[in-house]
């Protein structure tokens, strides 16, 4: 297994400009794609909890220049508890260190909240955030699956809080609060308002700004969408909002379930269905970013329920 610090760097040159929206005609996004694919591939062989993704994945809270210039060091020092010597090797690029994702993000509801951002107000990041955000929403729902899953005599609530999902709620205190879970909430629904790009604002600077392409064969080509490891997203009858442990455990069987039910058309009686406002339906839709982004939105949703009280 590579350190946890080379899993970050990779995370982040999956999304950053430099390697993506604004990357050199010479290198293009192939590193930023093959970078994706080899987090993909290692989340679903080696699973993220035995990969220390929870590791890898965690934001630096301190965003101020000093605390950047002592990332590294503190890295170094969380890592030299590890059981591998090599967990203390730090990448010296500035990827991994104040360019880093997990730096200038400071925490995973305001890069949530930044890439719904994206997906009101530039389509061109958004098209990245979306890969980016689509990847870590994979791992949310596997870590969960994996931690439940574990054959222990822990109390399923117990389990959960050993989850990536909850730990990136966390707050500073060691538990949830209230004002955590309100900027969840926020971040799950930010589409670009004032309000929204003030709370949430770009993640590196001038980031949505586009490269000039000159040659058409050169222009970024997003890679094909990847279906979820795990969705925890249920089926529309399941309404209690219970945090029923045996349906996290069977969330596989459950997606492979829903995904049957989309290839079959039912047949629905007409007078039976009140017929929507399609129109106003769409324009809500196009406002949160399209049925790209408020799928990513449910799922998320999905995740943030099943975190304690």
């Amino acid at each position: 297994m590579p350190p946890s610090s080379f899993l970050s760097f990779l995370a982040t040159v999956v999304v950053h400009p430099s390697t993506t929206t604004q990357a050199k005609p010479a290198d293009g996004i192939a590193a930023a794609n093959q970078a994706l694919q080899y987090l993909q591939h290692l989340c679903e062989v080696v699973g993220p909890v035995n990969s220390c993704l929870s590791s890898a994945f965690s934001f630096n809270r301190t965003s101020s220049l000093r605390g950047r210039a002592s990332l590294g060091k503190r890295r170094r020092e969380d890592d030299a508890h590890g059981d591998d010597d090599d967990n203390s090797q730090v990448l010296n690029t500035k990827l991994a260190q104040d360019q880093s994702l997990w730096t200038r993000g400071e925490s995973f509801w305001r890069v949530v909240g930044w890439a719904f951002n994206c997906a009101a107000i530039s389509q061109v990041r958004w098209q990245r955030w979306r890969i980016w955000l689509e990847f870590m929403i994979e791992v949310l729902e596997a870590d969960l699956v994996e931690q439940v899953s574990n054959k222990s005599k822990e109390k399923g609530e117990e389990l959960i809080r050993k989850s990536l999902v909850v730990q990136l709620m966390t707050g500073t205190a060691g538990s949830i609060s209230q004002q955590e879970r309100r900027r969840a909430m926020r971040a799950i629904f930010a589409h670009g308002s004032s309000r929204d790009v003030a709370e949430f604002k770009e993640i590196w600077k001038d980031e949505t700004r586009e490269r000039v392409v000159k040659d058409e064969r050169m222009r970024d080509q997003p890679i094909k969408n990847r279906k979820g490891l795990a969705s925890l997203e249920s089926d529309d009858e399941d309404n209690d909002g219970s945090r029923n442990l045996g349906q996290i455990e069977d969330l596989e069987g459950a997606r492979q379930t829903r995904q049957t039910n989309r290839d079959a058309k039912p047949a629905q009686d007409s007078d039976d269905i009140e017929e929507p406002d399609t129109e106003n339906v769409i324009e809500i839709i196009e406002r949160y970013g399209g049925s790209d982004a408020v799928y990513l939105r449910r799922r998320l949703l999905r995740l943030v329920s099943y975190a304690p009280l």
